[in-house]
Parts: C-alpha cells; sequence; structure tokens
C-alpha cells in the first residue's frame, strides 16, 4: 500500500477515514453490512471488485469522492497490485491491516481454548461448549459456512477464525470493547494481568474531569461554547474522542491517569459503548451529573 510521497499518504488516510467515518454513521461497519456491500458490487462474482464496482459500492454508501481520490484510494485497497480489491485486501484496508497487540492476545488465547490439541480445527460444538451464553455462541456459528444452521460437527480453520477477528477488528476498533467482546462470548478467556479499578476511584477521576472542563467553559452550556471546546481535544475531528484523545484530554485538564483507569473513565463516558465518546454523551456528561 505504498504511495509517492508523504503528502499523498496522508491524503489517502484522510480519505479512508472519511469513509470509515461515513459506514459507521450508516449503519455499514458491521460484518454482516460489509459483507453483504461487497458481495452485491462484486457483479461478475470472482470475489474481487475492479474500480467500476468499487466505485459503486462507495457510492452506495453515499461516498463520493474525486476520480483522482478514488483511483489512489482503490490503489490503497488493492495491495497485491493486481488491479482487483479481493474481501481480505478490503478488511485489511479497513481495519488497518492487522490486529493490536492486545487483540491479538486475546484472540489467540480463545483459539488455544477452542483448539486445545493445537490441530489447527474447531468444531460448532465446541464453539458451544465454551460459549458463555448459548444464544452468544449459536451466532459466532453462523459466521462461519461449515457451522451455519448450528452444525455441531462443523469445521473452523484457524485461519477462518482470525480472518473473523479481523472482520470484528473492523467492526470494534477499540481495544478494550474488543477484548470485552471475546471475554464475554467465551466462559474461559480472560485477559492475563487485567487489574481492577475501585469504583470510588473512577467516579472521583471522572468527577474531577467534569468540573475542570466546567471551569474551562465558564460555566457556559450554549452548545457553540460546548463544541468549540470538543473540537479542541478532537484532534482528528471525526466527531468524537478515542481513547487516545480521552488521555490528551485528561493530560491538558492536569488529571494523572494510567492506562487501567484510563480505560474505566472511557467506559463512565462513552455510554453507547461505541468506542469513542461522541459529541451527545460529552454535553451530557457535562450537562447533568452522572452520579446523581
Amino acid at each position: 500500500m505504498a504511495f509517492f510521497g508523504v503528502d499523498a499518504q496522508v491524503r489517502i488516510d484522510e480519505i479512508n477515514h472519511q469513509f470509515r467515518n461515513i459506514l459507521r454513521q450508516k449503519g455499514g461497519y458491521s460484518v454482516a453490512a460489509l459483507r453483504n456491500t461487497f458481495t452485491k458490487f462484486d457483479i461478475n462474482g470472482n470475489g474481487k471488485l475492479d474500480l467500476p464496482e468499487f466505485e459503486e459500492a462507495l457510492g452506495d454508501f453515499g461516498f463520493f469522492p474525486k476520480q483522482v481520490d478514488l483511483k489512489a484510494l482503490f490503489k490503497y485497497y488493492d495491495a497485491n497490485g493486481d488491479g482487483q480489491i479481493t474481501y481480505t485486501e478490503f478488511l485489511n484496508a479497513l481495519s488497518d491491516q492487522r490486529l493490536s497487540e492486545r487483540k491479538s492476545s486475546i484472540c489467540h488465547q480463545a483459539w488455544s481454548i477452542l483448539d486445545p490439541k493445537d490441530s489447527g480445527f474447531t468444531t460448532g460444538k465446541a464453539v458451544i461448549d465454551q460459549a458463555k451464553c448459548m444464544d452468544k455462541g449459536k451466532a459466532f456459528l453462523e459466521l462461519f459456512s461449515e457451522t451455519k444452521g448450528e452444525k455441531m460437527d462443523g469445521k473452523i480453520s484457524q485461519a477462518e477464525f482470525f480472518n473473523q477477528c479481523l472482520e470484528i477488528s473492523v467492526v470494534i476498533p477499540n481495544d478494550e470493547y474488543f477484548v470485552q467482546h471475546f471475554e464475554q462470548l467465551f466462559s474461559k478467556v480472560c485477559e492475563l494481568g487485567e487489574t481492577k479499578i475501585r469504583k470510588d476511584r473512577v467516579m472521583h477521576t471522572v468527577m474531577l474531569i467534569r468540573q475542570r472542563l466546567i471551569t474551562l467553559s465558564n460555566d457556559k452550556q450554549e452548545e457553540y461554547v460546548l463544541r468549540n471546546m470538543f473540537r479542541t481535544f478532537d484532534l482528528d475531528q471525526s466527531g468524537s474522542l478515542t481513547l487516545n484523545e480521552l488521555a490528551g484530554l485528561m493530560a491538558k485538564l492536569g488529571v494523572e491517569y494510567e492506562h487501567d483507569l484510563l480505560l474505566a473513565v472511557m467506559r463512565e463516558l462513552d455510554t453507547n459503548k461505541s468506542g469513542v465518546i461522541e459529541f451527545e454523551e460529552f454535553c451530557q456528561f457535562l450537562i447533568i451529573n452522572p452520579y446523581k
């Protein structure tokens, strides 16, 4: 995915970021939606998108980049340079190409439980046996061709499992929520070295952040005031605050934290569990005391 110079790469990253945001806003940022979109516009059914098909797929989500940007984005997605985009390339470009260390670790832990003999395969029965909840286990089986329809003897290969992990990573980009997803899916999966933060400490930190933000806004609650303040912390201007941007906010406000406390604060403020703090959540947090 190489381009001609740093400026061009920055531009491509910006365009791809815009497409991700549109996917999220229009509800297309799910495994089913991504698969359906890819299949829908793979007109000749060869498992790949050419440039016209790619353009139609983007247009289906209301994204219409300029031709020069479209061609550059297509080249970015076409990792092997063969002039077509496979579904794997499509996912890789949307998910930044790889699982983070935390995501990879929890996926490997889950696989070791599903395939204890290291055979390279697991079965529908093994998934159900290890699932915390029968319904979640059955839903997971529907993601694989051989276990659809609750086929207990159907097999899932290691490659298929990790490809599915990559798809889930596209849907759940935040490491913390991704880890939680697998911990809630399988009974024996638990992130190693996980520490618990006392609730009263989290509450104290949240209230300290709130008070300092209120002071920063001069006790004003008008939308334009809150939006301007929000934008100072929304570094990529995506309309939401990521975990890293929350860390920057806390640092600017002089609120001390370590990683586990940062994650706990994110969980408190991200009320709809989207993995980011949206402007509406930010306003609600400032206007209404969350602990009253």
